[in-house]
């Protein structure tokens, strides 16, 4: 009883429950369809999967910093697909998110195609 409402208290002050596998902040939820937060599951693991072993001696929030950085257009400070698909593939990890999934990601949170670097930030 007592975890349960700690949790709760955690979820409303943060968006989400944090250590806990699968969990997407509920704003981003919200707006999702189940093939979105799957595929969104399957960005965040491909991303914590190379962060653990390239960015191990780093804070969490530093590696989504420079992921977003390399991602986003200097010129929008948006994110395109074709972007992230490019970072994706510049850490070998392609096998963990398909082309669809991706797709799936900017259909449902993009507009016109492309990701706020901040909305991406949260979604990571």
């Amino acid at each position: 009883m007592m975890r349960s409402f700690a949790l709760r208290q955690m979820t409303m002050a943060f968006g989400r429950i944090p250590n806990t596998p699968g969990s997407i902040s509920l704003i981003t939820s919200r707006h999702l369809s189940s093939q979105g937060v799957a595929a969104v599951e399957n960005l965040r693991d491909a991303l914590e999967e190379y962060r653990k072993e390239h960015y191990r001696q780093c804070l969490p929030s530093r590696f989504k910093k420079d992921l977003v950085k390399a991602a986003t257009n200097r010129e929008s400070g948006r994110i395109a697909i074709d972007d992230l698909q490019q970072v994706i593939a510049n850490i070998s990890m392609e096998h963990k998110i398909s082309e669809q999934e991706m797709e799936t990601i900017f259909q449902e949170l993009g507009e016109s195609g492309k990701i706020s670097a901040d909305k991406f930030m949260k979604m990571i």
